[in-house]
């Protein structure tokens, strides 16, 4: 290879690396469990490939890892917090055979 070749040196910032590192960053999951289903779903979806390519895609989980903890925190809470409503049971009789007053 000569040192003046440009098309394989990976120090020279071009379109074609940048390319090749976001699609190397997307295989990855970060939890090790997700690793087939992630693969499957990058090779099956065509939406989910493009949003693992995307360079904020690791930003955009985030914000979504906290919105759903905070959702479950607030709802623990909230859980905690309200207190159930109190149901009084009321006695009563029906008055006659086969009707429908009660009494």
């Amino acid at each position: 290879m000569n040192r003046r070749d440009t098309s394989l040196n990976p120090n020279i910032d071009n379109e074609f690396y940048r390319k090749l590192l976001r699609i190397q960053r997307s295989t990855g999951a970060f939890f090790p469990f997700f690793t087939r289903i992630h693969d499957w779903l990058r090779m099956h979806s065509r939406a989910y490939y493009t949003l693992h390519i995307n360079r904020w895609s690791t930003a955009i989980h985030v914000i979504i890892l906290l919105i759903v903890v905070a959702i479950n925190i607030l709802n623990f809470i909230s859980t905690i917090v309200s207190y159930p409503q109190v149901t009084r049971a009321v006695s009563c009789t029906a008055s006659g055979s086969g009707t429908k007053n009660w009494s």
